[in-house]
């Protein structure tokens, strides 16, 4: 291993130690009784509602049809997975001081061994969560389980049940990947296309199609007149798929930002991050981040097919960022003896 890949595994190790303080996973709830949505968090070593009063008020739910109160303390794996988180931060910081390839794949393959363990042991608990009814409830529908998804969106009666990776989920995702990262950055400075395609994913569809920003001082935008600590809402999207910037603008042409003489009119309009002074910071470290995913993925996987429930667009949810509700992408293993992406650009 190279020392830019010790490094990487070295802080992708210490990444880890996030997840004591994120959540793993969530279970959104929505019904047209709970139009506001109620939901759990699911941490390393606690269960949480989404708001306050959301796990009482599951349970309150699940009492009239017969499940048990879920109940955090009653759950030995929320006592023993830190103790196991820990043990694979310490196991990767091995294996960055160490620096071989092959235990740098051995860690990786049981930390992915671990997280398959555990969907699998999440899959049991919502089995027996959903199956083992009260007969003596409230409610009792003939041959109705209420088994939450594992992943992905299920309708329960009434209940559109969503279940995916939250923050904390999502960086131990991210760190399994540190094995298939590039080795240097040079590798990643020859891959323009991937950075293509980030910009123009971000254009269409920016993380933060939102930004407040307020004057510190009596200003002039445009010739409006805009009083001090007045709060003003930046629409990030709507001149990056304007038609009189773009030609189809609409479409997705990752070609917009390659060199040329229309090269830098989508950077002059597109500013997913911001611009001026309030220019997001890390900016750099995120198309760097997007572009090694990419790399990462594409090098092993193909694309086999995209979809939604509906057929259609994905359904935008925007909470402090936007993000797909309900988009699945399906990946397919290549062969072995192809080369990675970041390798043969």
């Amino acid at each position: 291993m190279t020392r830019t890949s010790r490094l990487v595994v070295a802080l992708a190790s210490l990444l880890l130690l996030a997840v004591y303080v994120t959540p793993l996973w969530r279970i959104e709830l929505v019904a047209p009784q709970y139009p506001e949505g109620l939901g759990l968090r699911i941490w390393v070593n606690q269960i949480t509602g989404l708001k306050p009063n959301d796990l009482n008020s599951i349970n309150g739910l699940n009492h009239y049809i017969g499940m048990r109160a879920i109940d955090p303390s009653a759950i030995p794996e929320l006592r023993f997975m830190p103790q196991l988180l820990a043990a694979a931060v310490a196991a990767g910081l091995v294996v960055a001081l160490v620096g071989r390839r092959g235990l740098l794949y051995a860690w990786a393959g049981l930390f992915t061994l671990g997280a398959a363990v555990g969907l699998g042991d999440f899959w049991k608990w919502g089995y027996e969560y959903g199956h083992q009814l009260d007969p003596h409830a409230a409610i009792k529908v003939p041959g109705m389980s209420y088994q939450p998804p594992v992943i992905g969106p299920k309708t329960l009666l009434n209940f559109r049940a969503e279940s995916w990776p939250d923050l904390g989920g999502l960086i131990a995702i991210a760190v399994v990947g540190a094995a298939g990262l590039p080795e240097r950055y040079e590798q990643l400075a020859a891959l323009p296309y991937v950075e293509a395609c980030a910009n123009e994913t971000m254009r269409l569809k920016p993380v933060a199609p939102i930004i407040m920003a307020q004057p510190t001082r009596d200003t002039e935008i445009a010739g409006v007149q805009v009083p001090k600590k007045t709060l003003v809402m930046c629409l990030m999207r709507a001149g990056a798929i304007d038609e009189r910037r773009f030609a189809d603008a609409k479409a997705f042409e990752p070609a917009r930002w390659f060199s040329g003489a229309q090269a830098s009119s989508p950077k002059r309009v597109s500013m997913p991050f911001g611009a001026g002074p309030r220019l997001c910071p890390g900016r750099y470290l995120a198309i760097l981040e997007m572009k090694m995913v990419m790399a990462m993925l594409l090098s092993r996987y193909e694309i086999e097919s995209v979809a939604t429930p509906d057929g259609g667009e994905a359904r935008e949810h925007l909470a402090f960022t936007m993000a797909p509700a309900g988009l699945r992408l399906r990946l397919r293993e290549k062969a072995r003896a192809a080369a990675p992406v970041a390798r043969s650009a």
